[in-house]
């Protein structure tokens, strides 16, 4: 009978720490799959005015920008709303005006899908769009070379009020160079255009919204930011990818956290298991604690062999639960048990941290020594005098 206990202790330990493992690597996932979402299009730094939409470029160069140590590449963007229109089609987006460069700050040459990454060519200007975008508008690349859909971009006018009968717009016609994907939740999706054209559709001159960054493999995000902004002052907000999606990896680490109390709380109500198995134990017993108190035993060596046992129910619990726990988690992280239907990926997302293994280990072994002290030195007080 009490082997029977202690196994379903052990048993009991072991699926709460399989379930901990599991529920944390599937929010690790989730993470790293937003992070790499996010990445095909956002900069490793981005820097924009701490006040107002735009600054000018002449306050700081993008030359002086890109000699700071550990900047691979950067680019000026200038952004505003603006309207697509594609023969009968309109659609709103986010004009997204960049210097050829930003194909090395971005990841936007890997995300192409259809066409080329080209901006200009002579006098004739391009723009790639979101996928979202032209699939809106119908708009397609065309395949025969030489041969461009044309489209048009409506800008609003800088400090123009909207009024009857006056057209508040510039517009300007330019032709589809290719379709990309950003993989971006927000509502507007982005339409990339030379930076000089932006300016002069926006009225911007010698004024940019932001810089974006690419940084050099190795380079250390957090020095490279104290550098930028010793550099440009505190007149100026630089963030970084994570700092950029702020909200969104907070609330993950809060979802996280959360989850984390409440298995901790569920292993808790599990290893009561353990009070069980002990009390049951040394009422088995009690004939041979005789044996070894007639020997010489003395109250806290009576204590240690209990409290060891109890301890090797957690052990051998919390041991079990982290190997099918990581095995499950590397079977579906390799052979996709479990698959997504309508998603960017084929397979629900996983990953295994180490981190997470030390905090569950940590938790297992704490809630182990509260479960196993406590009743043991109760009840060898109360049988034991």
């Amino acid at each position: 009978m009490i082997n029977i206990i202690s196994g379903i202790s052990v048993a009991g330990i072991a699926l709460a720490v399989t379930a901990m493992i599991i529920i944390l690597s599937a929010i690790n996932g989730l993470e790293g799959l937003v992070d790499t979402l996010s990445s095909k299009f956002d900069s490793d730094i981005r820097i924009t005015p701490l006040e107002g939409k735009s600054f000018d470029r002449n306050v700081i160069s993008i030359a002086e920008i890109r000699s700071v140590e550990g900047v691979e590449a950067a680019s000026e963007v200038v952004e505003e709303l603006c309207v697509l229109k594609y023969g009968d089609n309109f659609v709103h987006g986010l004009l997204k005006g960049v210097q050829p460069e930003f194909l090395q700050v971005s990841n936007v040459r890997e995300n192409m899908i259809d066409g080329d990454t080209l901006l200009q060519m002579e006098d004739f200007y391009f723009c790639m769009v979101d996928v979202n975008i032209a699939a809106t508008l119908e708009l397609y690349v065309s395949d025969r070379p030489g041969e461009f859909q044309s489209v048009t971009i409506f800008a609003p006018m800088r400090n123009k009020k909207m009024r009857v009968n006056r057209d508040p717009f510039n517009r300007h016609t330019l032709f589809l160079s290719g379709v990309f994907e950003s993989s971006s939740d927000d509502e507007l999706k982005p339409i990339l255009v030379h930076r000089d054209l932006a300016a002069s559709l926006l009225e911007y001159g010698e004024s940019v919204s932001a810089y974006e960054l690419r940084l050099k493999k190795g380079s250390d995000v957090k020095q490279v930011k104290r550098s930028l902004q010793n550099k440009m002052g505190d007149a100026f907000k630089i963030q970084t990818r994570y700092e950029q999606n702020e909200i969104l990896h907070k609330v993950s680490e809060s979802e996280k956290f959360f989850v984390m109390i409440m298995l901790s709380f569920v292993l808790l109500l599990t290893s009561f298991n353990i009070l069980a198995s002990l009390t049951m134990l040394v009422i088995d017993k009690k004939k041979d604690i005789d044996v070894l108190i007639s020997m010489g035993a003395d109250k806290k060596m009576i204590r240690t062999i209990f409290f060891s046992e109890g301890l090797m129910i957690n052990f051998f619990g919390g041991f079990i639960g982290l190997f099918i726990g990581a095995s499950l988690v590397l079977a579906q992280q390799y052979l996709h048990l479990i698959p997504l239907e309508g998603a960017v990926i084929d397979h629900y997302p996983v990953a295994l941290k180490a981190f997470d293994f030390i905090w569950v280990a940590g938790i297992v072994g704490i809630v182990g020594i509260i479960c196993s002290y406590v009743p043991v030195r109760f009840l060898v007080k109360r049988y034991f005098r």
